[in-house]
């Protein structure tokens, strides 16, 4: 209960407020302005100014505060660009796709016709800058999200730059997480999770066979590779014989020295990939992993791989 003082008291508060604000209006300061138009303006003069200053959080604030107050193309387009300095270009992609799609009236202001076309230049250039991940799970139900969020399996989604955690659980099973970082423009990121191996027993071991080919192969490179360097040998012995003190050969057997040189090139080659498909084919031999290994040949400008995952 407020008792009869306290009325008072409060009541001789007010009439001091609005007797000071009365006089400071009198005197000549603006009173404040009730137009949304001017507040809105007002919002987005200072957005601009923090923009300018590289506080780019701050400046969304205000020119999201401004939008509300009262819409603008042009306070949406500062907001993408707020979004896309501060690396949130998903956030920054769906605000200059709001100016695109905005149909303008006739009679739009100048302003708001230049925002439009410029959300459409940036929004073009932004695209292929935003990073994409793709995960695959195996066949049946599960759940599967994205920094938390459900995605659907083998739907490509935009990220932003960054890390990111992808989980995945499988229905009546624990789940499984990966975490990967992506960055700017980078082509798409795949996430793949495999599914659980069928219980062989205990005592059941792999097949030797994955083992015994590559020991195969490994074993014919380096086969191919001795007879080629014995081949290159041969050719170079010739070169060698019409050649004076002086290392000065004949002209007739350049085609020869060439290729003793790409013969000799080639054994090197096979030599190096059959010591690797050898060494790997003796692990497979020995640790007889369960289940059929996965096999890619990775390639590239100069040079090649085996990519074995068991």
């Amino acid at each position: 209960m407020i008792r009869s003082s306290e009325r008072f008291a409060i009541a001789l508060g007010l009439v001091v407020l609005l007797s000071r604000a009365g006089s400071a209006w009198a005197q000549g300061d603006a009173a404040p302005t009730t137009d949304p138009k001017e507040m809105a303006r007002r919002q987005g003069e200072e957005a601009l100014a923090l923009h300018a200053q590289g506080k780019f959080a701050e400046a969304y604030a205000r020119f999201e505060t401004a939008e509300r107050i009262a819409h603008s193309p042009v306070f949406l387009l500062w907001m993408a660009r707020s979004k896309r300095a501060l690396g949130e270009l998903g956030a920054a992609k769906r605000h200059y796709a709001r100016v695109v799609a905005e149909s303008l009236p006739a009679d739009a202001s100048p302003n708001w016709t230049q925002a439009k076309k410029e959300a459409e230049a940036e929004l073009a250039a932004l695209s292929p800058r935003i990073p994409t991940v793709e995960v695959k799970t195996p066949p049946g139900t599960g759940r599967l999200t994205l920094d938390g969020a459900p995605i659907t399996a083998a739907a490509v989604v935009e990220v932003d730059p960054g890390d990111h955690e992808v989980v995945y659980t499988p229905e009546g099973g624990a789940p499984t997480s990966r975490r990967i970082h992506v960055a700017e423009g980078e082509p798409r990121v795949l996430v793949r999770f495999d599914g659980p191996r069928a219980d062989a027993g205990p005592e059941a071991e792999g097949s030797v066979i994955p083992g015994a080919v590559l020991l195969g192969v490994g074993v014919g490179s380096v086969l191919a590779g001795a007879v080629t360097g014995a081949y290159a040998l041969v050719l170079a012995g010739q070169v060698k014989e019409g050649c004076d003190d002086q290392n000065r050969c004949l002209a007739s057997d350049q085609g020869k020295a060439e290729d003793a040189d790409t013969l000799a090139r080639a054994s090197t080659g096979l030599f190096i990939a059959g010591g690797v498909l050898s060494a790997v084919g003796v692990v497979l031999v020995i640790v007889r992993p369960g289940g059929a290994p996965s096999t890619a040949l990775r390639v590239g400008p100069t040079w090649a791989g085996l990519d074995v995952r068991f």
